[in-house]
């Protein structure tokens, strides 16, 4: 993804791609949740991983603000929909994930 967005534009151009899943009506709910986790986390470590870079918003700020919709998209719905719970991830870490996310669990619920 790094190589696709760079420069100032990065956080722009995700936030463009996040309201166009957002508003699609032809991606799945699924889908939906799917890609607002991806655009939020990499929002969120990119910024934790390089704050020097000259963003007027904090990614992290808007990466946490397009997680928060896909959490609320898996669990808060109208229409008598289902919720889709979280699986958890239960693979072993590699060593790049262990110097990346240290001893981090990913959150499961919204209270988390």
């Amino acid at each position: 993804m790094e190589h696709l967005i760079s420069g100032y534009c990065s956080v722009a151009c995700l936030e463009l791609l996040a309201q166009v899943f957002i508003n699609s009506t032809s991606f799945t709910r699924q889908d939906k949740i799917i890609a607002l986790q991806l655009i939020g986390g990499y929002l969120i470590i990119d910024d934790v991983h390089f704050p020097f870079r000259p963003f007027h918003d904090s990614a992290a700020k808007v990466g946490l603000q397009y997680w928060r919709e896909a959490m609320t998209l898996r669990f808060f719905l109208a229409g008598g929909e289902p919720p889709l719970p979280k699986i958890p991830h239960v693979d072993v870490p590699s060593e790049a994930s262990s110097a990346v996310f240290g001893s981090l669990v990913e959150v499961m619920t919204m209270e988390e």
